[in-house]
């Protein structure tokens, strides 16, 4: 019997889908550890230094040298949300709502616009985390399915069938 789920994937959904595709590399992990930890408390570092050498008369202006690039570090992960909200909106198709109904048979996916058929043995791999599953068609192209759509029986099902149909590729 099919899974029929039927959604749209809201910001937080896609940033979580980012995020889950950011961890596959331990390269990617390294950049997100120092984007969104490392830079930011350098960049309070810069700040705090630069309000320390500014009561001093003589520093002149040493302060605003300093304080540009602490703001610009502690800045960075609301520019990083900004830029992945703009590419969430550009990404979006009509409201972007989706029905999918998964079976043995494959996969059915249907919007507004489009009607797709997916075969089992076209998607290379999945990953999962307590937001959502990933389905991978590609390196760089897959199917995001939020849990919080999904009652616990069809997480559960959803799993399984993922297990059946997709077998890991040799790399």
């Amino acid at each position: 019997m099919p899974i029929h789920l039927q959604f749209t994937l809201s910001f937080n959904d896609y940033r979580n889908a980012m995020r889950l595709h950011a961890r596959r590399t331990w390269w990617r992990r390294i950049g997100q550890f120092i984007t969104f930890v490392v830079y930011p408390i350098a960049g309070l570092i810069f700040i705090v230094f630069a309000f320390s050498i500014a009561r001093d008369p003589a520093s002149g202006g040493n302060t605003i040298v300093v304080a540009t690039p602490g703001i610009f570090l502690a800045g960075l992960p609301l520019y990083y949300r900004y830029r992945l909200k703009s590419c969430y909106r550009r990404t979006r198709i009509d409201d972007g709502s989706v029905t999918l109904d998964l079976s043995d048979e494959g996969i059915h996916s249907e919007s507004s616009n489009t009607k797709t058929d997916i075969a089992w043995n076209a998607v290379r791999s999945f990953t999962e985390n307590k937001h959502l599953f990933m389905l991978y068609l590609a390196p760089a192209k897959f199917i995001a399915i939020p849990k919080h759509i999904c009652s616990a029986q069809q997480i559960d099902e959803l799993r399984g069938l993922f297990q059946r149909h997709i077998q890991p590729k040799a790399q």
